[in-house]
């Protein structure tokens, strides 16, 4: 049976990686909640809702991009 040579080494970058894209969610969802807040527009709960679509627009979007090229 083949097996891949894979090694926990290849898993040392999800270490660095993930807590870098948490952060970065969690910095922009706050960010568009309250820009979207501030906007007197719509309330706590829907500019969070808000602000969790923008992210989520902006990730499919960049992994888009990236796919296309």
């Amino acid at each position: 049976m083949l097996s891949l040579p894979v090694t926990p080494y290849h898993f040392t970058a999800l270490l660095f990686v993930v807590p870098i894209l948490f952060i970065t969610r969690y910095i922009l969802q706050k960010l568009f909640s309250l820009v979207f807040f501030r906007s007197g527009r719509y309330s706590m709960h829907v500019s969070k809702k808000m602000s969790e679509s923008a992210y989520y627009f902006i990730q499919y979007t960049v992994l888009f991009v990236c796919s296309r090229s």
